[in-house]
């Protein structure tokens, strides 16, 4: 299925994916949505997922995804029901991180890419392809630990010490 395989894509990516949701989102989109790893969506949006009212079965790996990500009785209600959910219940129910007004959109988009990039990239790739294992189920234990090694050993984990303890801003390297 090209929309999973696009999904799973956003989903392996290395570093975090943001979502920014000027609008309603609809069917696949919801779940090109639930792919990335944050999600920022605007007062006045709308979700739904219509496959029930159509008459077709979601793809699994869908189903799953908002399994993992809104739990079970979230995903009930959109995939059995096929409930339309306002901004405010799809913040509530974690579909949405944050809940901005039209305008202010960019701007948190654009705080949240600012905190992402001051953060040391070797940590934050790391955990996020551990964070995917772990929802997949398939975690794989000894790259994880090589993951954590490589972060302990690296000059970032130094530059993160020195900046702690200087009180000053860290400068990661990636190294």
């Amino acid at each position: 299925n090209p929309l999973t395989r696009l999904c799973d894509a956003i989903e392996e990516f290395p570093v975090p994916v943001l979502a920014g949701l000027n609008g309603g989102v609809y069917g696949g989109g919801v779940e090109v949505a639930l792919a990335c790893d944050f999600r920022v969506g605007v007062e006045g949006m709308r979700a739904f997922v219509p496959p029930a009212r159509l008459g077709i079965h979601y793809e699994p790996a869908g189903i799953a995804r908002a399994l993992d990500r809104l739990g079970a009785q979230a995903t009930r209600r959109m995939f059995l029901l096929a409930e339309t959910f306002e901004a405010e219940a799809l913040r509530a129910m974690g579909f949405l991180d944050h809940l901005v007004a039209p305008e202010a959109l960019d701007a948190r988009l654009a705080e949240m890419t600012g905190v992402l990039t001051g953060l040391a990239p070797l940590a934050v790739r790391g955990m996020k392809r551990t964070i995917v294992e772990l929802s997949r189920g398939s975690l794989d234990a000894e790259a994880a630990r090589s993951r954590i090694a490589a972060c302990f050993a690296s000059t970032d984990h130094a530059e993160g010490l020195a900046a702690q303890r200087d009180r000053r801003p860290p400068v990661f390297t990636g190294r």
